[in-house]
């Protein structure tokens, strides 16, 4: 989720996509979660995913500004909490506001995990800063470290799962 207005999501998403390994688009309602796909969620929308059948897939719909956005990182997070449990892996990032505190709550109430970027390599120390006085966040890390962090996270937890 990033707080952009509807005509800016769409080219983020393309930009993004150029630049690296990963899939990157602009959510549509319906989209499939998939290994090694980003979906970005549209400006002026919630972005949700939910369970059909064994797969995960996006939901984007209308509605009132959530914690004064729209998107709002709480609606994703809180979804996904509800869609993966204990699964589930949240990331909390440089912004303004409190956007996303909620939803890091709910990710580790679910029994999920979450990262936060650090005050040194944030732009705005905002919405991380939130989740983590508000004791939402397990870790923090430093932006150039993101990469590194998450997929050490991912591994691991990929290697305690396949052990049970």
């Amino acid at each position: 989720v990033q707080h952009m207005p509807a005509s800016f999501t769409k080219p983020l998403a393309w930009r993004l996509d150029s630049l690296g390994e990963l899939s990157i688009r602009e959510a549509a309602g319906g989209d499939l979660l998939e290994p090694n796909h980003v979906l970005i969620a549209p400006g002026g929308k919630h972005l949700q995913v939910r369970r059909v059948g064994t797969s995960a897939k996006a939901v984007v719909r209308n509605g009132a500004p959530v914690s004064g956005h729209m998107p709002s990182a709480d609606v994703l997070m809180k979804s996904v909490a509800e869609t993966f449990g204990e699964n589930c892996l949240g990331v909390i990032m440089t912004g303004m506001g409190r956007d996303g505190s909620d939803g890091c709550r709910a990710i580790r109430a679910a029994g999920g995990y979450v990262l936060g970027q650090d005050e040194a390599s944030s732009d705005v120390y905002g919405m991380n800063k939130v989740a983590y006085a508000e004791g939402n966040v397990d870790r923090q890390f430093a932006l150039r470290e993101a990469a590194a962090v998450l997929t050490r996270h991912v591994r691991s937890r990929w290697a305690l799962a396949s052990r049970v």
